[in-house]
């Protein structure tokens, strides 16, 4: 910039300049040889120029190319990692319907079935299915035991003795009173 602003400056640096050849010898700038000499260093640099703008465009070019192969790569790593938890997931329900066809597992109640295929709908390894199904056999089978019988659970095909006696009441309390048999029924149970 100084040299730009001060053109006669640069003139008289030049006229008292000198530079050292390759070989060592000294050239005046204002001389025929230095001008010549100044002539094939400026040819030299603008072709060093030229080399480097195309070594920057070839530069640009590849990392353009970088970018468009490290966005490829990334979108079939994304792509393998959905086929692999996708085939995981099948064979998470290949492997839950190859349990729950078993015959021990048919037994189970149509509830405990559809709670275990929902706890599963989304697994995506068939790691724990055998054991959760054998614990809700083994929870099954100890609400089944004997003296585990659950009672009060809704109306049943074969009403038991408590049931007789209170329906018996509730007949007899309508009979005397004329209420409805679900007020007798309520003054039956309010009366045991």
């Amino acid at each position: 910039r100084l040299f730009s602003l001060r053109p006669e400056l640069v003139r008289e640096i030049c006229e008292h300049a000198e530079f050292t050849n390759p070989d060592g010898s000294a050239v005046r700038f204002n001389s025929p040889e230095g001008a010549k000499t100044m002539a094939e260093n400026t040819e030299e640099l603008d072709g060093l120029k030229a080399k480097i703008a195309e070594m920057s465009e070839q530069i640009d070019a590849q990392t353009g190319n970088i970018t468009t192969l490290t966005e490829e790569r990334d979108a079939l790593k994304a792509q393998v990692a959905d086929s692999e938890r996708e085939q995981a997931k099948a064979e998470a329900k290949a492997t839950f319907a190859e349990i729950s066809a078993k015959p021990e597992n048919e037994k189970l109640p149509e509830a405990a079935r559809a709670k275990l295929a929902k706890q599963f709908e989304d697994a995506e390894s068939a790691e724990g299915i055998a054991e959760a199904f054998e614990a809700e056999a083994t929870y099954i089978s100890a609400l089944s035991e004997d003296g585990a019988n659950v009672k009060g659970m809704g109306p049943s095909d074969t009403p038991d003795s408590e049931d007789a006696a209170l329906l018996a009441s509730a007949k007899a309390i309508a009979k005397e009173t004329g209420c409805t048999i679900s007020e007798a029924v309520t003054e039956a149970a309010r009366q045991a």
